[in-house]
C-alpha cells in the first residue's frame, strides 16, 4: 500500500513507518529491509546501530526474502519489561512476483489493546498470592518474564486441558490450570494456593451451612406443631376408643378437618352411632321380651 517505502531515503523512510505506526495502534517497532536484506529503516528507534535484531529474527528475514510471505516468532523482552516481544515479519512483494524487501513488526503484549483483558486477568491472580502466565508452543513464558517457575511449566500437556495438583518451591500446595487457546498453539497456565481454594470452599459453605440451619431449625418447628395437633388427635380417639371399649356410647366424637385424621374420627363416630343403635334396638328387644315374659 506504500510503493515508496522501500524507495525513498532514510528519513522518508522513517517518516512513512511513524504515520503507519500512529495510524493502527497494534506495533510498538516498524523495522523495513530492501530486497538484499539491508535494513533500510526504523521507528520509534531511528537509529539503526542501536536497533538490536534477535537472531530468530534474522533467520525470518531470510526466509521471508526466499518466499515466506508471513512469518510470527517470539524474542526476548526489552530490559525491565514483563513481557516478551512479539515479531511479525512480512514480505514485501514486487511486481514481477519477486521479493522487494521485508517488513517486521513488533509488539509486546503489555501494551498491545488486545492483550488487555488477557493480562488483567492473570494480574487479577496476583491479588489471591496466585500466579499466571502466558505460553507459547515452546513452553516458553510470554507474561511475565520474570516469573520462572520451572515446577509450573515442567511435563505441561501438549493438547488437552487440564487440572492438576502442584507444589511449589516452598513446600506450599497449589492447585494449577492448563487451558490452550484456540487458533494459536498458545496457553494459560494459572496456579492458586490450595489454602485459598479452600478459604473459597469455607466462605461457600458457611453462609450454606447457615441457611441449612435455618431450614432445619423452621422444618423442625413446624414438624412439631403440624405433629402436635396430630397426636392430640390420637390421643383423643385413644380415649374415645377406650370410652367404647367400656360401654360408654353417650359421647359423641368430634370430627375436625378432612384430613386422615378427620376421616378416621369420622369413622370412629359412625361405629359409635351404628353400636349405640344396635345397642338400644337390642335393648328395646330385652324390654320386649321382659313385657311379653311378665
Amino acid at each position: 500500500a506504500t510503493p515508496d517505502l522501500l524507495q525513498a531515503p532514510l528519513e522518508g523512510t522513517n517518516s512513512i513507518l511513524a504515520e503507519k505506526l500512529r495510524s493502527v495502534p497494534y506495533f510498538r517497532q516498524l523495522i523495513v529491509y530492501d530486497s538484499t536484506g539491508l535494513m533500510l529503516g526504523g521507528y520509534p528507534e531511528t537509529d539503526l546501530n542501536r536497533l538490536a535484531i534477535s537472531p530468530t529474527e534474522q533467520q525470518g528475514v531470510k526466509l521471508a526474502l526466499s518466499g515466506v510471505q508471513s512469518q510470527i516468532y517470539v524474542v526476548p523482552a526489552y530490559d525491565g519489561e514483563r513481557s516478551a516481544q512479539i515479531a511479525f515479519i512480512a514480505a514485501i512483494p514486487a511486481e514481477n512476483e519477486q521479493i522487494a524487501g521485508v517488513l517486521i513488526g513488533r509488539t509486546d503484549l503489555e501494551s498491545n489493546p488486545f492483550a488487555q483483558p488477557v493480562i488483567e486477568a492473570l494480574k487479577g491472580l496476583e491479588d489471591i498470592d496466585g500466579q499466571g502466565f502466558l505460553v507459547d508452543e515452546n513452553q516458553t513464558i510470554l507474561y511475565p518474564v520474570e516469573a520462572i517457575d520451572t515446577n509450573t511449566l515442567e511435563n505441561l500437556p501438549v493438547e488437552n486441558d487440564l487440572f492438576y495438583e502442584n507444589t511449589l518451591p516452598d513446600g506450599t500446595r497449589s492447585y494449577r490450570y492448563y487451558y490452550r487457546a484456540e487458533g494459536r498453539p498458545w496457553a494459560i497456565v494459572m496456579a492458586v494456593p490450595a489454602q485459598y481454594t479452600q478459604q473459597v470452599a469455607l466462605n461457600i459453605a458457611i453462609p450454606l451451612l447457615a441457611i441449612l440451619s435455618i431450614v432445619s431449625v423452621s422444618a423442625f418447628l413446624f414438624l412439631r406443631i403440624s405433629l402436635g395437633s396430630v397426636s392430640k388427635s390420637l390421643r383423643a380417639l385413644a380415649h374415645q376408643a377406650s370410652l367404647i371399649m367400656r360401654g360408654d356410647l353417650n359421647q359423641p366424637v368430634r370430627v375436625e378437618g378432612e384430613d386422615e385424621i378427620g376421616q378416621l374420627a369420622s369413622s370412629f363416630e359412625q361405629m359409635r352411632l351404628s353400636l349405640k343403635s344396635r345397642l338400644d334396638e337390642l335393648n328395646h328387644l330385652l324390654v320386649v321380651s321382659q313385657g311379653i315374659a311378665a
